[in-house]
C-alpha cells in the first residue's frame, strides 16, 4: 500500500457512564490508502461510528481518548484544538452521516447550505460558490440543480438528500471522505445509484473514502480493502478478495454465513452467530469472540496478537490456519 492518507494508531478510548467505563475502542489499527475505498464492517455497536467520530473529534462529553494517535498528513487529529479541528472538518475530511435528512438544517435551503461550506473554508466570492455548488448538483446528476438550490430538505426524497449530503462533503475536495451507512433507510434502486455514485466520484477525484456499513454486499460491490470490527477492535483485515475468498478470522467467517444470499437453496436458511457480543463494561482476558466461537481453545483465554497469515492480510486469531482449511473444505464440498 502507498503511503497512507490517515492512519489509526493503537486507538483506545471508554465513555465514562452511570453505569461504567464503557470502552468502545481497544486498540485500533487502521490505515487508509490514496484513493481507494476501506470498508469497516460489524454488527450494530462493534465501534465502527465512534471510530469515525473519533477520527473527527466529534465525540461527547463523556468520551476519554485513552491512548493513541490518528495521523492525518502526519499530523495528530488527537493533539489538535478545537478551533483546528473546525478548519479540516470539511475542507480536508469530510462526513456523509447516516440519516441525511436530519443532518442538514431544516431552515435553509439546498443552495444555501452548499454555498455557506464553500465560504466558510475557501476565499471566494457568494457568486463562485454559488457556480459552484450547482456545478457539484450536476457532477452529482441531480435533476434541475437550479430549482433544487432552492428547496429545503423536507422538500426532497431521501435519496436526494443523501446526494446533496454527497454534494456537500465533496465540494470543499476534501483529501478523505468518511461515510456512515450511506444507504441506510434507501430502496434498493436508490442504494445501488448512491453506491455507483460514491465508487464513480471517489476513482475520478482521488479522494480516499471509508465506508461504513453492516452490509457486506455493499462491501464487495465497491471497496478496494475492509476492515472487520468486533468489540471495538479490528480483528481482520485485508483486500475485499481475500477477506470474502479467504476469511482467516472465525467471526468474518461467521458475518459471511449469516449474509442472505439469493442463490441459496430454498429452505436452507440463514445461519445464526451463536450467543452474543461481550459486554463492554466487563470485556474478557482473551479472545473477545471466543464465547461465540467453535474453534476455542485453552490459548484463546490469552489476547490474540494480529498478524499476518498471508502478505496483507491481517487476522487477530490464534486459529486462523484451522478457519482458512474448513473453509477451504466447505467449498470443495459445496456446503458454501
Amino acid at each position: 500500500m502507498t503511503e497512507p492518507v490517515l492512519e489509526v494508531r493503537n486507538l483506545r478510548l471508554y465513555f465514562e457512564t452511570y453505569w461504567g467505563r464503557v470502552r468502545a475502542l481497544n486498540g485500533i489499527d487502521l490505515a487508509l490508502a490514496q484513493g481507494e475505498i476501506t470498508g469497516l464492517v460489524g454488527e450494530t455497536g462493534s465501534g465502527k461510528s465512534v471510530l469515525a467520530r473519533t477520527i473527527l473529534r466529534l465525540l461527547e462529553h463523556n468520551a476519554v481518548i485513552a491512548e493513541g494517535e490518528v495521523l492525518f498528513g502526519g499530523q495528530d487529529l488527537l493533539k489538535k484544538s478545537e478551533r483546528q479541528m473546525r478548519d479540516i472538518r470539511g475542507k480536508n475530511i469530510a462526513m456523509v452521516f447516516q440519516d441525511a435528512r436530519s443532518a442538514l438544517n431544516p431552515v435553509f435551503t439546498v443552495g444555501h447550505q452548499l454555498e455557506r461550506t464553500i465560504l466558510f473554508h475557501q476565499d471566494v466570492t457568494k457568486r463562485e460558490a454559488r457556480e459552484r455548488a450547482l456545478g457539484m448538483l450536476r457532477a452529482l446528476d441531480i435533476s434541475e440543480p437550479a430549482r433544487r438550490m432552492r428547496q429545503y430538505p423536507h422538500e426532497l426524497s431521501g435519496g436526494m438528500c443523501q446526494r446533496v449530503m454527497i454534494a456537500m462533503a465533496l465540494i470543499c475536495s476534501p483529501k478523505l471522505i468518511i461515510l456512515d451507512e450511506p444507504t441506510t433507510g434507501l430502496d434498493v434502486t436508490v442504494q445501488a445509484e448512491i453506491l455507483s455514485l460514491i465508487e464513480k466520484l471517489v476513482r475520478e477525484t482521488g479522494t480516499s473514502a471509508l465506508l461504513i456499513t453492516h452490509d457486506l454486499g455493499v462491501v464487495l460491490e465497491i471497496c478496494d480493502r475492509v476492515g472487520v470490527m468486533y468489540a471495538g477492535q479490528i480483528v481482520e483485515g485485508g483486500t475485499t478478495e481475500a477477506l470474502f475468498t479467504d476469511p482467516r478470522h472465525p467471526y468474518t467467517a461467521a458475518l459471511q454465513d449469516a449474509s442472505l444470499n439469493v442463490d441459496q437453496e430454498i429452505g436452507r436458511g440463514i445461519a445464526a452467530i451463536p450467543g452474543s457480543v461481550p459486554d463492554l463494561r466487563y470485556l474478557p482476558g482473551g479472545c473477545y469472540f471466543a464465547s461465540r466461537c467453535s474453534f476455542r481453545t485453552e490459548v484463546c483465554d490469552e489476547p490474540p496478537p494480529m498478524h499476518e497469515t498471508t502478505p496483507g492480510h491481517l487476522a487477530r486469531c490464534f486459529h486462523s490456519d484451522e478457519v482458512a482449511r474448513q473453509r477451504r473444505g466447505l467449498a470443495s464440498s459445496g456446503q458454501r
